[in-house]
């Protein structure tokens, strides 16, 4: 497949493009912390994941 195949169709503000595939990795980032003797774990929210561009 070559690089022309992988071109996705986009548009701006009714401009029609081509772009290739991007993806940034986007979320948020948790730990879940288990104790002993509990049944419930508890989840904590570590705030937004560090932007990465690919």
């Amino acid at each position: 497949m070559t690089w022309k195949d992988r071109l996705q169709d986009a548009s701006f503000r009714g401009v029609p493009f081509k772009v290739e595939e991007e993806s940034a990795g986007t979320g948020r980032r948790v730990e879940t912390h288990e104790y002993p003797n509990r049944d419930k774990p508890y989840t904590e929210d570590l705030g937004k994941v560090t932007f990465r561009p690919s």
